[in-house]
């Protein structure tokens, strides 16, 4: 059987000591299955992509189903951490989070897994995923720790120039 939400509306100036309800409205789950269905099979194919083990697709489906604050700090976290088996939420959330600012966490901690084998490929060839200008400063600063360009590169991106 499948579960089903039932709401009662009252249109505005109906009195509520009268009782009457005028619409009923009935919503499957299944309606929000379906809808959020897409979503899922988009995850699916980023954990593809990534190569994910079965640990490390549980975790990215539990951080993609958090809100937006709670993704920066679950980053915050897991970036600080260094731990190498976290890497590919990084390299997930930096090509693929839809909140910059979890992008920007993300970044911001890349050069402690600059370790990972896939670390300095990933962040060269994110061009291939994302327009990088709108990562700066933390773009510049993650190729910068990982000395993928020079402090005076990096000083060069920073001020415009």
């Amino acid at each position: 059987m499948t579960p089903t939400i039932y709401l009662s509306v009252r249109p505005k100036g109906n009195a509520p000591e009268s009782g009457r309800t005028l619409y009923h409205i009935i919503i499957s789950m299944s309606f929000f299955k379906g809808l959020f269905k897409k979503y899922d099979h988009e995850i699916a194919a980023i954990c593809n992509e990534l190569k994910l083990d079965e640990s490390q697709k549980q975790t990215l489906y539990q951080f993609s189903s958090l809100n937006s604050d709670d993704r920066v700090r679950k980053m915050m976290t897991f970036g600080n951490s260094g731990n190498l088996s976290y890497f590919k939420l990084l390299e997930y959330a930096i090509k693929y989070d839809a909140d910059i600012n979890v992008k920007f966490a993300a970044l911001k901690r890349l050069h402690l897994f600059k370790d990972h084998p896939e670390c300095k490929t990933m962040i060269v060839n994110l061009n291939n995923y994302i327009e990088v200008n709108t990562l700066e400063p933390y773009y510049s600063m993650a190729s910068h720790k990982l000395n993928l360009i020079s402090l005076e590169e990096f000083k060069r991106r920073v001020n415009g120039e």
